[in-house]
């Protein structure tokens, strides 16, 4: 069963979320999210937290927000492409019909067959037919990444056994696994830590 949107408590819940959210964009923890989202909570009653809300707390009000953001934006857009597709079907009707009419004039019926294969294009484009494979590069820096997330190399091994290299493919390691500030500094850490020793 779907939630009412419109009830009291949801809006309180959607309102956190989007608070937790604006303050994660500010560069705040989790922890200093909830505390000041219940501080905010006391003197605010568009928001609504429960005695021990904290850091989990926090941090599933930010990811469910953004979760919502990506469906609505990915409803959006297809509605868009649901709307440019009817265009085009519109174009290609109309386009149709002067090729199809042999009364009419030679240039009049290539221009038409000009305009439909440019509407064909744009269907193509909005569908994603005209997708060519791109051709995986030889890139060795995404090599060693695969292997480390893969777990079949560690940073220590890397860093051991090609020590020349090893900065390069930490540089790429977080951006390819999508890691957020905190993983990156560890990762970094870590690092630093096996050229100490």
């Amino acid at each position: 069963m779907r939630k009412n949107v419109t009830e009291p408590s949801n809006i309180l819940a959607a309102n956190r979320r989007l608070l937790a959210t604006e303050l994660r964009t500010t560069g705040l923890t989790y922890r200093e999210i909830a505390v000041r989202i219940q501080a905010q909570a006391k003197t605010d009653d568009t928001i609504h937290v429960w005695a021990g809300y904290g850091e989990r707390d926090a941090h599933r009000d930010v990811t469910t927000q953004l979760k919502t953001v990506v469906q609505e934006q990915r409803e959006t857009t297809e509605e868009f492409i649901t709307l440019e597709l009817t265009r085009l079907d519109k174009i290609t009707k109309g386009c149709n019909e002067i090729i199809d009419d042999p009364e009419q004039d030679v240039k009049y019926r290539l221009a038409a067959m000009d305009r439909l294969l440019k509407s064909q294009e744009r269907r193509a484009k909005l569908l994603g037919l005209d997708v060519v494979p791109k051709a995986k590069e030889a890139d060795w820096k995404s090599e060693f990444v695969m292997l480390i997330l893969n777990n079949q190399l560690t940073i220590e091994q890397l860093r051991k056994e090609f020590p020349e290299l090893a900065d390069e493919v930490i540089k790429q390691l977080p951006q390819s696994r999508g890691a957020s500030p905190i993983e990156v500094r560890a990762i970094e850490a870590a690092s630093e830590e096996v050229e100490t020793s």
